[in-house]
């Protein structure tokens, strides 16, 4: 649930700060003052595209922020815990900025994510029925993940698509070796080529690492074999060196003891000194011994590394990746040879995975049948309640088996309406008009909107094109929704916002050169003088006061 909003120099809102309860809240206010804003505010939090045209003018940021509460969405606590974004007190905290230059930033309980994260999270939360969602409605796409949404396909409808992608897979790779036999055998003698080459190099598991590091240190051994002579020198054969200077010390010392006791631990530590100096003159003498100078050793070792980035380059690759090139051509290589015998184990394979296609998508198939029913029954009874009892709304399936697969089945979904009795259903988009297009917009969405796993809804002015009566059917609707969700609703009709649990105004006020809007929430007498303003313009009697007040009491 939407608990608070917070917007700051977000078009011509300059400060806004809404906190919101469970029910039905409705916005309203005359053409033009920006109630559509709140909800473009809510789009962004919710991963929408913005640019800098949303930054309020003069301004250098605007800046988005909800407070969600998880307390009944199992589906968006899931999804933060993949994020590995903690929670407290069960909420979350959106925030979305978007700079003059356009840049966008988004964050989730101050956590930085990218704005796909924030869509994601969103899906989760909130469900926008936006006041052109009619248009959508007429694309087949569309119409199927409806249907599929209503009934709940979603377990099927991923096996489709798994083995539809499997299906994919495989005849991409029978494609690669259907290829012309010119084709093949050119890359055949290629890759015969290339993996001649790199088992000539032979190159061990660790060697370039190995043979870079001996090439660095053959180089500078002039350098560190002097420093290891001149450190040998200084403890044994300078004069005086610094063993012998350590050995005069202590045997000065250790005659002092029978005077002097208390130099036994120095003279301990002197003699430590002496045997400790003597083991590091030991251990650079064995190195000094040990050392081959010889420059056929640095010349061997430049000429290994050499071949082996010269290869490296040749193959366009990183001369640590050259082990796992190699063996990948040599998978590849041994692939195309058997490419006979491959081909038709592939093939076999894939005409195995496309049976459990057709099997899985007819399975679907006979879901989105009898989901169809049942949701054109719930559209239609919708329909009637909405002024057009008359109207018949159904949901053709058609399933042909011998369509090309798809990542969402073989069928074909599509909505069919007729206003008339006697009438032929045609295709939503062929026979619907505008007004009517609305009303079918809305009580789809009324019927599937029931299958919703977000806590919170939308509905920014579905209700348009539609009036009378038919509008008290629409608040009514809207309204029994807010027993399950939080609804949300934008609204030009009084009959609607009457049917509200909380009331917003969005009115646009300007003055010295600046226009902003404003919201506030109305109770009492304020929301009987705005029904009334909304049932009979700018001159409110008390007869229209009296009206309102009768609408307010008869939506409960």
């Amino acid at each position: 649930m939407l608990r608070e909003l917070h917007i700051r120099n977000f078009a011509v809102v300059e400060t806004l700060d809404l906190e919101f309860g469970s029910g039905m809240n409705v916005f309203t206010g005359e053409t033009g003052a920006g109630k559509s804003i709140i909800v473009d505010a809510m789009g962004l939090i919710l991963g929408d595209r913005a640019d800098s045209s949303v930054v309020r003018g003069g301004q250098d940021r605007a800046d988005i922020s909800a407070v969600f509460t998880l307390d009944a969405n199992p589906t968006a606590r899931a999804l933060l815990g993949e994020l590995e974004i903690e929670t407290e007190d069960d909420e979350v905290i959106i925030r979305r900025v978007i700079s003059q230059e356009g840049r966008s930033r988004g964050f989730i309980n101050s956590t930085p994510v990218p704005i796909q994260q924030l869509k994601s999270l969103g899906e989760c939360l909130v469900e926008l029925h936006g006041q052109h969602s009619h248009q959508s409605l007429l694309k087949s796409a569309v119409q199927r993940a409806l249907l599929d949404f209503y009934g709940h396909h979603e377990e099927q409808l991923a096996r489709v698509r798994e083995l539809f992608s499997r299906w994919s897979d495989l005849q991409a790779r029978l494609g690669e070796l259907s290829g012309s036999n010119e084709d093949r055998e050119a890359r055949l003698a290629l890759l015969e080529y290339q993996v001649d080459e790199l088992d000539s190099l032979a190159l061990g598991e660790h060697e370039y690492a190995g043979v870079s590091a001996e090439v660095k240190r053959l180089t500078h051994l002039g350098d560190i074999m002097a420093t290891v002579e001149a450190a040998h020198r200084s403890l044994c054969t300078d004069d005086p060196s610094a063993l012998d200077l350590c050995a005069h010390h202590h045997q000065s010392l250790a005659r002092l003891l029978e005077q002097e006791p208390a130099l036994g631990s120095a003279v301990e530590l002197v003699n430590n000194a002496v045997i400790q100096l003597q083991e590091v003159a030991s251990e650079l003498r064995d190195y000094l011994d040990k050392q081959d100078t010889d420059p056929g050793h640095l010349a061997a070792a430049e000429k290994r590394l050499d071949q082996i980035l010269e290869t490296a380059r040749k193959h366009r690759i990183p001369p640590e990746a050259l082990n796992e090139h190699a063996a990948q051509l040599r998978r590849d290589l041994e692939f195309l040879k058997n490419s006979t015998e491959q081909y038709e184990l592939l093939l076999e394979q894939a005409n195995q995975t496309l049976d459990q296609y057709r099997e899985a998508a007819a399975k679907l198939s006979r879901q989105r049948t009898d989901s169809a029913k049942q949701m054109g029954l719930e559209i239609s009874t919708t329909l009637a309640r909405l002024g057009m009892p008359a109207a018949e709304f159904e949901i053709s399936v058609s399933a042909d088996g011998q369509a090309s697969p798809s990542a969402s089945g073989m069928d074909r979904v599509e909505y069919l309406f007729t206003a008339n009795p006697g009438q032929a259903l045609k295709p939503v988009s062929k026979v619907a008009s505008g007004g009517e297009l609305s009303r079918i917009s809305l009580a789809i969405q009324v019927t599937a909107t029931e299958h919703l796993a977000a806590g919170s809804l939308v509905f920014d002015e579905v209700d348009s094109g539609i009036g009378g009566g038919t509008a008290s059917i629409v608040g009514e609707l809207l309204h029994s929704l807010s027993g399950q969700y939080q609804v949300f609703c934008v609204t030009h009709l009084a009959q609607v916002a009457a049917f509200g649990d909380s009331h917003y105004h969005v009115a646009k006020m300007a003055g010295n050169n600046v226009t902003r809007t404003q919201v506030r929430k109305l109770e009492g007498d304020s929301r009987v003088e705005e029904i009334a303003r909304m049932m009979g313009g700018a001159r409110i009697t008390e007869q229209s006061l009296a009206h309102a007040r009768e609408m307010l009491g008869a939506a409960g």
